[in-house]
């Protein structure tokens, strides 16, 4: 099935298998993460297997700080 992750107008295709997702890309992991430090909101618009429109959305308020403790606790 196709699917989206957005952030903030950036889109990102994705390969599912299963319940797991995957940049199709995975040269754009950087700019992936890059626009989640940066924005406000990330969506994934995925078809279910019948057929159905699915949209899952989240605040990513924080985001850049939990990124930059990863970063320094590493």
């Amino acid at each position: 099935q196709p699917a989206t992750l957005t952030v903030d107008g950036h889109s990102f295709p994705l390969f599912v298998r299963d319940d797991a997702a995957w940049l199709k890309d995975a040269t754009q992991n950087g700019n992936l993460a890059g626009a989640m430090r940066a924005g406000s909101s990330l969506a994934v618009d995925v078809v279910s297997a019948k057929g159905q429109k699915v949209r899952e959305a989240f605040s990513l308020a924080g985001a850049t700080a939990a990124s930059k403790a990863k970063t320094d606790a590493c």
